[in-house]
């Protein structure tokens, strides 16, 4: 695997193992598979542009200097780019630029959507980094923690918290409601 698709830090097939199944259920579903089936069906080559965000830092709104900086280096940018970069949403999970580039990644980001293994870090490192860690198995079980969840991982919990069940119920999951 080139450098510039490795997440920060050296990950071996058995931590990748882990990102990927951590909190397994007997159906051997994690909670990067819940939310790549709600981000993207997925889709690790998925990118969704933010528009709201893109126009706060047109508008010279508080950004994250620190991201922005890594953005326009790690792909070799310019300020526009790597505006638009800070404002999509990346990967199957869909993880916004501004976090990816907040120390989740050190790479390009036609190469992080290339690399199952730097996505399911990053995806781990943002939940560890917001304190959302849960088991499917909890999240299927606690409303309040898909609300919880929600909130944090998308800031609408009544739109994405039903997102969440379907999800868990597409993987053959019993939801309590």
């Amino acid at each position: 695997m080139p450098a510039c698709g490795q997440p920060t830090g050296h990950y071996s097939a058995d931590l990748f193992n882990y990102l990927l199944k951590t909190h397994m259920t007997q159906t051997n579903v994690s909670m990067f598979d819940i939310i790549a089936y709600v981000e993207s069906k997925n889709n690790p080559h998925a990118m969704r542009f933010e528009p709201g965000v893109y126009d706060h830092l047109s508008a010279g709104g508080a950004m994250n200097v620190v991201a922005l900086n890594n953005i326009v280096k790690l792909n070799r940018c310019s300020q526009a780019t790597a505006r638009t970069i800070y404002s999509t949403s990346w990967g199957a999970t869909q993880i916004m630029g501004f976090n990816l580039y907040d120390g989740l990644y050190a790479g390009d980001v036609v190469s992080f959507c290339a690399d199952p293994i730097a996505q399911a870090a990053a995806f781990d490192g943002f939940c560890r980094k917001a304190n959302l860690i849960a088991s499917v198995t909890d999240m299927a079980s606690t409303p309040m923690l898909r609300f919880h969840f929600a909130k944090i991982y998308n800031g609408d919990p009544n739109a994405y918290a039903p997102l969440i069940v379907d999800a868990l119920k597409h993987f053959g999951l019993q939801v309590t409601e």
